[in-house]
């Protein structure tokens, strides 16, 4: 029996990248370079890439942490306001759960905190995780 399954989670299980879009506009916007950066150029990297690649050819008005501040809160609003479980989710991960999996959540995300950065409560969603880990705390 597999000791883990692995899923990423934007686009693949949580369909959120369509809302990404405008919050990243947001956030570019708030840089000051919202004009001169499509979205789609950074979407999908992470954000510690896309900050510093801002950085590399263009001059962003935020700080590295300003920035990130706002990327988290744009993240809440997306996993709690709009994003939902795909179509085809449920079943494996119904059948984790028959299973009796565990709940772990690989953070990619900022802080690899379990209160800025758990399942936001995306419908069908599960609601507990046992623990969160930044990525650069597995082996």
């Amino acid at each position: 029996m597999a000791r883990a399954v692995i899923f990423d989670m934007d686009g693949v299980i949580v369909d959120s990248e369509r809302y990404w879009r405008d919050e990243i506009a947001g956030i570019l916007e708030a840089a000051g370079v919202g004009d001169d950066v499509d979205p789609e150029d950074v979407m999908g990297a992470n954000v510690y890439d896309q900050y510093d690649w801002l950085t590399d050819e263009y001059d962003p008005k935020v700080s590295r942490g300003d920035c990130f501040d706002r990327f988290d809160e744009r993240a809440e609003a997306v996993y709690t306001e709009h994003a939902d479980l795909l179509d085809g989710s449920h079943d494996p991960l119904d059948e984790l759960d028959a299973r009796g999996a565990g709940r772990h959540q690989l953070e990619l995300g900022l802080r690899g905190d379990a209160d800025a950065n758990a399942p936001f409560g995306v419908e069908g969603h599960p609601q507990h995780v046992e623990d969160v880990a930044p990525p650069t705390d597995v082996a």
